[in-house]
């Protein structure tokens, strides 16, 4: 005994809400039967609240705003990444914030201890001072490229100057004028600007002082390059008597 069931195609061209089985009868011939076609189960519409719980569990977020965020915290790295390359000094949290259009500072430090991980392995890294963010060379590679630095086209005036800033640190703007002349205050803007040095109001003067991003470009302490110059002035010295 065979049976047949007509497809869901050819039952719906034959329009009868019955399942027609063909069969063998007792005497082998053909028979036809009809049954009943059974009532199918109503198909369960999930809610939106149950769409919504299942998107939760699956831990996944909507497409378009995962990639709206991850843009903007790019753009964001990005304009970080470059306002350190451009400064000539470093740069203080809520400064990078204006820059960067930040309101979270806490939000930039994360973005900006990212930055670090990423050039970990490279020959500029991103620190943290007691004057703000800066992108500087690493020590160990500071010896081969510091002749390409804008501080080597430094005039004599303005190195003099920083001489006798190193010399004296710190030293009283009216001693420098005394020594120099008018000239200085043009040596100091330029070196004030390079982030070698910062003036202090000091009375009706101001006071003059080396800071870190000198020792980082002579890649040594000032007290260090300091000894080394009164060495080489006591050297000087020893040679004229």
């Amino acid at each position: 005994m065979f049976h047949r069931i007509i497809t869901k195609v050819e039952f719906m061209a034959l329009d009868i809400d019955e399942i027609i089985t063909v069969e063998k009868d007792e005497k082998g011939k053909a028979r036809v039967v009809g049954n009943k076609k059974p009532a199918s189960a109503p198909t369960k519409k999930p809610n939106v609240k149950e769409k919504s719980a299942d998107f939760k569990k699956s831990g996944k977020q909507k497409p378009k705003a995962e990639k709206t965020v991850r843009k903007h915290r790019e753009n964001v790295l990005s304009v970080i990444e470059a306002a350190l390359f451009m400064s000539p000094k470093p740069l203080m949290l809520d400064s990078l914030a204006k820059i960067a259009g930040v309101n979270s500072l806490g939000y930039l430090k994360g973005l900006l201890q990212k930055l670090q991980e990423e050039y970990a392995e490279r020959g500029i890294e991103i620190v943290n001072t007691p004057e703000g963010w800066q992108m500087q060379v690493k020590q160990d590679f500071l010896p081969a490229v510091a002749h390409l630095t804008p501080y080597s086209d430094l005039s004599e005036g303005c190195k003099r100057a920083l001489a006798l800033i190193i010399y004296k640190d710190p030293l009283k703007q009216s001693e420098l004028i005394k020594i120099q002349g008018n000239k200085s205050y043009s040596y100091l803007k330029i070196l004030e600007r390079r982030g070698l040095i910062k003036r202090e109001p000091h009375g009706r003067t101001k006071l003059l002082r080396l800071t870190q991003e000198f020792e980082r470009y002579f890649g040594d302490e000032k007290e260090n390059i300091k000894q080394e110059l009164e060495q080489a002035v006591k050297d000087i010295k020893n040679k004229k008597q």
